[in-house]
């Protein structure tokens, strides 16, 4: 009963952590809302930048609007809460690991914390592919629609709303780490022996049309997003390949 008590309260110490860490996250980032939103906005400002340097006058600059008394508000509060998520994915894993690895043998601990490493390294790689590549991309593409020219009698230009905006991107972000997770899952099935790299080889086929099917669902009702969502899918199911290939001839 002493064991059941002591793991208790043990459970109950990192979770109060991890919500101090939650708390803690959220303060700093209302404190630092504007600043985070501006980061945040990095496809609006690369935008904005490229009509300065290219000294495109008869062009307009992009901003983002709010058309409710309240919505800039719930969006900061939206904005401080989804991202303090976001950063507390690796506070979570991290205790989980310091509360796991005590039951683990000393052989067993290598290879759980690869395996947690590995989720960490691929949960930040989806990250910045998704602010860096995905999300810049889908919005120039969208903004191609836009007809704004001083020789044009109808001007078509988007000024997108504050939540429509970052729940797009919040959104995108929350798939991208499921999505990323793919090889972590893979190689669970592998080591249950559900399944082989044989397996994997065989349906990849499949996968192409899933990962299509995926990326119309996880993004915006274009096609241009929907192939850009689709080809993360498509690479990591290759690298979850070759990682079983790869553990099974050396280790």
């Amino acid at each position: 009963m002493s064991y059941i008590n002591y793991y208790t309260n043990e459970i109950q110490l990192r979770i109060l952590y991890i919500l101090l860490s939650l708390l803690l996250t959220f303060s700093i980032t209302y404190y630092y809302i504007e600043d985070c939103l501006y980061f945040f906005s990095y496809p609006i400002l690369k935008t904005n930048l490229l009509i300065i340097l290219n000294l495109e006058i008869d062009l307009t600059l992009h901003r983002l609007i709010y058309t409710s008394i309240t919505e800039a508000f719930i969006i900061n509060i939206k904005f401080a809460l989804i991202f303090s998520l976001l950063i507390n994915v690796f506070v979570l894993v991290y205790h989980f690991l310091l509360f796991l690895l005590p039951s683990f043998y000393k052989f067993e601990r290598k290879s759980f914390i690869n395996f947690i490493l590995m989720i960490l390294f691929c949960t930040l790689f989806g990250y910045l592919l998704n602010y860096f590549i995905l999300i810049p991309n889908i919005w120039f593409f969208l903004l191609s629609f836009e007809t704004e020219t001083i020789n044009t009698l109808l001007n078509i230009k988007m000024e997108a709303k504050m939540d429509e905006y970052f729940d797009f991107v919040f959104t995108s972000f929350f798939f991208i780490t499921i999505m990323f997770q793919l090889p972590s899952f893979i190689i669970i099935l592998k080591f249950k022996n559900i399944i082989n790299s044989q397996v994997l080889i065989k349906y990849r086929k499949y996968l192409i049309i899933l990962s299509l099917f995926l990326g119309a669902i996880l993004s915006p009702p274009d096609i241009f997003s929907q192939i850009l969502f689709a080809i993360p899918i498509f690479f990591l199911y290759e690298f979850s390949i070759f990682i079983i290939i790869f553990v099974r001839y050396y280790f």
